[in-house]
């Protein structure tokens, strides 16, 4: 699932569809911006230079960032560091120069008996941007388009009100099915239907459960709906004020 501002959709009447990933080169130029060796600031500059629509570009750097690595860091090392620095330059208030600052750096690195380098690279590390990626994404640009179409589905639904599911699947997919639902804590009603099951079930953004958990819980169902022999959602979406329909079956779904 991508972030709700980050949802490409087409409203057309009371009709919602999402505006899925057709073409492999953007997701080729966002996996290519996440290599190893440069700090994630970097490769988020190239994210947002992409040069195609900049909320296609964020929703597919959101998926990549899950499978990179990066450099790790001792959190409550950096924090100390960084407490000492504080405290130095609360002492020399106010610091307005770099010849201030480089005083209270000295101090902290005298005290904590490192080297000024250190202290600098604390201050610098404590932010997310500043870490370096050590393993690049473990996926090809088809595996991101499918992963990009199936979280705008998700997204989608996170928004629904209910949602009605139909799967052809064997008896044992079925019931892989129905323990996923348990397991997730969703609200349904599961009939037979044909050579499959057909699903019923409350919406996050339904009068009985509008919980930004119970949407989370719901978004993971869709990978064992789409993964079946065949399949088939329509749902109500909450979306801007307004109620929109969603329907989409495996013939016509991008993936």
């Amino acid at each position: 699932m991508i972030p709700l501002d980050l949802l490409r959709a087409r409203r057309q009447g009371d009709r919602v569809a999402p505006r899925y990933l057709e073409e492999l080169w953007p997701a080729e130029y966002v996996l290519g911006a996440y290599r190893p060796g440069l700090r994630l600031a970097e490769a988020r500059a190239k994210v947002d230079d992409a040069p195609f629509e900049p909320k296609l570009a964020r929703g597919l750097a959101h998926i990549v960032e899950r499978s990179i690595g990066l450099e790790e860091v001792d959190r409550r090392r950096l924090t100390r560091i960084r407490l000492e620095v504080f405290r130095e330059a609360a002492k020399a208030h106010p610091v307005v120069d770099e010849g201030e600052r480089a005083r209270v750096v000295a101090a902290v690195a005298s005290r904590l008996k490192i080297s000024a380098e250190e202290v600098e690279a604390a201050l610098a590390k404590i932010h997310e941007d500043e870490l370096v990626i050590t393993r690049g994404p473990d996926m090809s640009a088809e595996e991101l388009a499918a992963l990009y179409n199936t979280s705008l589905v998700q997204t989608l639904l996170f928004r629904s009100r209910r949602m009605a599911a139909y799967v052809a699947a064997d008896g044992a997919r079925v019931k892989e099915l129905v323990r996923a639902l348990k397991g997730l804590g969703l609200m349904y009603v599961a009939e037979r239907a044909g050579g499959g099951i057909r699903l019923d079930i409350d919406g996050p953004v339904s009068a009985v459960k509008q919980t930004e958990r119970y949407g989370t819980r719901l978004a993971k169902l869709v990978p064992y709906v789409i993964s079946a022999d065949d399949w088939r959602i329509e749902a109500d979406i909450s979306l801007y004020g307004k109620i929109y329909k969603f329907a989409e079956a495996k013939s016509s779904a991008r993936g």
